[in-house]
């Protein structure tokens, strides 16, 4: 599938790169047989208290979801005018905060400001990257994320989505159901490619433990494949990835997602039209550059927020945006134009009512 870069050419600029991480909740098993009985018997014991918690919380979200009369699923429009000279949206992370994380902020109310923000810029296509819900197989809370985007279906704005770890959440691949219901551009596919006017939307599942290997592996084949077709692709002038977890961040809280940075990332930077991948998960608003290609976290649907190292040694990459260690609530907006596309980062501050621009960038094309 031709050459290939390992995730160490993979950097974005700014010196010091600590030891990646994924973020998933259970324990890294990098380096195991190195680890002395004990230290092997602790790290086994905090896996085991993390397989533990969430079978308690599964189980409570099941017994919620019991109790609650199930809503019928409020579905986007099935289609879209590919040939728009629109505006396309992109949000991440709009999951409210569960009851076990009472010592996290709660941002309900920014999340309907979040979905009163979309439906009023009207774009010609709506794109979640992930972790829509707190738990995916909760009927009880897709219905409370189908009132949250009433604004949105109100204007009957098209809309995709990709998977988040928490939409997987308590249910595994059975929760796909309810995304399926809501999005049917999805196509009952966890991953895909679609353009709108001259740009090339591919959406991945960066979820490998829910995939499986052997689905991870073919996904992997048919991203570089769909790279190549788009970059032969005379109608398709630049192309957009998008997944849910971010492959490099500077975040206190939230690690680094390897599987990204060895799977999407090399074809990402081989090819010759892709101009920016996009992802979530990080709570808060990002931007870093590899090779004049950018990488945009935008986690800030409405998802308790996290810190970002500003300083020190911690700062493992340069970013680009500036701003403080929490960032605001925000959306990426992109309006593409004959020689390039223009990014504004629309962000909203805790407790405010209006948006304002944090970010702005033009990705020319190749």
């Amino acid at each position: 599938m031709g050459s290939r870069k390992g995730a160490a050419g993979c950097r974005p600029g700014a010196a010091r790169h600590g030891q990646s991480k994924v973020a998933r909740g259970v324990p890294s098993v990098a380096g195991w047989h190195g680890l002395p009985d004990v230290a092997r018997a602790e790290r086994w014991n905090a896996g085991a208290r993390v397989v533990l918690w969430r079978l308690a919380v599964c189980a409570m979200v099941l017994v919620g979801s019991a109790c609650t009369t199930r809503s019928a699923p409020v579905a986007f429009p099935d289609r879209f005018d590919a040939n728009s000279t629109g505006s396309i949206a992109v949000v991440g992370d709009m999951q409210p905060s569960s009851w076990i994380e009472f010592f996290r902020e709660r941002n309900d109310r920014e999340r309907s400001l979040v979905a009163r923000h979309i439906a009023e810029g009207r774009p010609a296509l709506l794109v979640l990257i992930g972790d829509l819900v707190w738990a995916g197989s909760s009927d009880s809370q897709w219905t409370e994320f189908d009132q949250v985007m009433a604004p949105v279906h109100a204007r009957s704005i098209p809309a995709t989505a990709t998977p988040g770890n928490h939409d997987y959440l308590c249910g595994g691949r059975e929760n796909l159901a309810n995304l399926y219901a809501r999005f049917p551009l999805m196509r009952a596919r966890t991953y895909g490619s679609t353009r709108l006017g001259p740009l090339g939307f591919v959406l991945l599942d960066s979820n490998r433990s829910d995939m499986g290997e052997p689905g991870w592996r073919e996904q992997e084949r048919w991203l570089w494949s769909e790279l190549r077709r788009l970059d032969g692709d005379g109608q398709v002038r630049g192309v957009i990835v998008l997944q849910h977890h971010s492959p490099y961040t500077n975040s206190m809280q939230t690690g680094e997602d390897t599987n990204v940075q060895e799977s999407f990332v090399p074809a990402f930077l081989a090819m010759n039209k892709t101009l920016v991948m996009i992802s979530g998960h990080v709570h808060t608003y990002e931007r870093f550059a590899i090779r004049g290609k950018h990488f945009l976290v935008s986690g800030g649907g409405g998802g308790p927020r996290v810190r970002l190292h500003l300083t020190g040694r911690e700062v493992r990459h340069k970013d680009l945006s500036g701003g403080a260690s929490v960032r605001p609530f925000n959306v990426v907006w992109m309006k593409p134009g004959a020689d390039r596309v223009e990014i504004v980062v629309m962000g909203l501050d805790k407790g405010q009512d209006t948006f304002r621009p944090i970010d702005r960038l033009i990705a020319v094309y190749r």
